[in-house]
C-alpha cells in the first residue's frame, strides 16, 4: 500500500472533507463547547508513523494533547490489528481506548474529539466522499458500534453518502490511479 505523504493535495481534500463531516454532526447533534473539534489521523498500514494529524474544528486547549494522543492511539491500535476493521473491536474504556477509527481500502482514518460514536462518523463520513469505503463496509461498521449517530443521519435523511461534495471527483481519481484501492 502506498503512502501519499507527500500528495498534498490528497491530504488537503481529506481534510475539507472531514471538516465538512464534522460540522454536519455539529450541526445535526447536540454537542457542548468542549465538543466542537478535535484530532484527524490518517495512518498507512505498515507505516512507522502517522502520514498525517491535524487539527479539525474548534478544540479546547486543555483537551487538546489528549484528543491529539488519542487520534493516533485508535489508529496505530487499528494497525495492529490487521484482522479488526473498527476501533471498536478492540476498545477498552479501563485502558484509555475508545473507537473512533477505521480501516478502509486504503488507510486508517481516525478521529478523536467528539463523543467515540460521532468520531466514527466522521470517519465514515470522510472516507465514504473519499471513495474509500462502500455501503456494506458502512453498514458492517456501524454494526459494530452500535453507531445510532451514523443512524440517525440515515434516519434523517442526512446520509453522508449522499451528501455532495466538491473535492469528491478529484480525491476519488487520485486514489484510483493509486494502488491505494
Amino acid at each position: 500500500m502506498t503512502s501519499h505523504v507527500n500528495d498534498v493535495s490528497y491530504y488537503k481534500s481529506l481534510v475539507n472533507l472531514a471538516h465538512r463531516a464534522l460540522n454536519e454532526t455539529l450541526e445535526h447533534t447536540e454537542a457542548d463547547e468542549e465538543h466542537r473539534g478535535g484530532f484527524l489521523c490518517i495512518l498507512t498500514p505498515g507505516m512507522p508513523a502517522p502520514d498525517l494529524v491535524t487539527w479539525i474544528g474548534e478544540c479546547p486547549w486543555h483537551r487538546a494533547e489528549r484528543r491529539f494522543r488519542l487520534s493516533q492511539e485508535k489508529a496505530t491500535r487499528l494497525a495492529a490489528h490487521p484482522d479488526h476493521f473498527s476501533s471498536w473491536q478492540s476498545r477498552n474504556p479501563d485502558k484509555d481506548q475508545w473507537g473512533g477509527a477505521i480501516r478502509t481500502r486504503g488507510p486508517i482514518v481516525s478521529f478523536s474529539g467528539l463523543p467515540e460514536k460521532a468520531d466514527e462518523a466522521i470517519c465514515l463520513a470522510t472516507a465514504w466522499r473519499c471513495g474509500l469505503i462502500d455501503t456494506v463496509t458502512i453498514d458492517e461498521l456501524v454494526k459494530v458500534s452500535d453507531n445510532e449517530v451514523y443512524r440517525s443521519w440515515e434516519a434523517g435523511n442526512l446520509d453522508p453518502r449522499t451528501l455532495a461534495s466538491d473535492d469528491i471527483d478529484e480525491i476519488v481519481r487520485r486514489a484510483r490511479t493509486s494502488d491505494m484501492i
